[in-house]
């Protein structure tokens, strides 16, 4: 990533080409972006990979998490014309009671919001559900393929033809956090074979045939 971004600033100080320029730093600019995600993702991960325990154990609040994952995640949102939305159980049942700690959650939660709206068709939406058990995070994008299910959680590994940047360690950071929590992580369908589900939670695990 660095020779690219050294090469793209190249072009752009030499050339005396307007629109190679603009073309140059607006290609600049998406791998200073990349860049950070990967380093904010790498710093992630090894945080939660040195942990043998929750740093912090506490019932958790999921309201401020969900309000602040919901901000970080907004400016993508729009850009991409999704509709972010949040669907709470009715009281007075509690949203996935857990112990665990905040801020690792928050990071999961981010990880899991943040590739359902990378990822999903332009003008769409994505929702984060809270069950008694789990949350899920859905999308309407198309169903995964078997081949690519079985292979969700390698490192550095991204589906192909994204026009969004990613770092492929997203879902790497989500399962060490919900282990850590002794939840599961797994990825399918909604029960009609459409969209993609990220669920998180106790028991019952969502398969690619929904």
């Amino acid at each position: 990533p660095l020779a690219l971004l050294r090469a793209q600033w190249d072009v752009a100080r030499n050339t005396a080409d307007p629109a190679e320029r603009a073309h140059a730093e607006g290609r600049l600019e998406a791998g200073i972006a990349r860049m950070d995600r990967l380093v904010s993702q790498m710093l992630a991960l090894s945080r939660v990979e040195a942990a043998e325990g929750l740093p912090r154990h506490r019932l958790v609040d999921w309201t401020p998490i969900v309000g602040q994952v919901m901000s970080d995640t907004l400016p993508l949102a729009e850009r991409r014309r999704i509709e972010l939305g949040c669907d709470w159980p009715e009281p007075p049942a509690r949203p996935l009671p857990l112990d665990g700690d905040p801020a690792l959650l928050e990071i999961l939660l981010r990880n899991l919001v943040d590739n359902a709206t990378r990822y999903a068709p332009e003008g769409g939406s994505v929702t984060v559900v809270f069950e008694p058990d789990a949350l899920r995070v859905e999308n309407d994008g198309p169903p995964l393929a078997p081949e690519l299910l079985q292979r969700l959680g390698e490192r550095f590994r991204r589906p192909e033809g994204q026009a969004e940047t990613g770092s492929g360690l997203g879902v790497s950071i989500v399962q060490r956090i919900a282990v850590l929590h002794g939840l599961q992580l797994s990825y399918g369908a909604r029960a009609d074979g459409t969209g993609v589900v990220a669920r998180v939670g106790r028991g019952r695990r969502v398969d690619a045939e929904g």
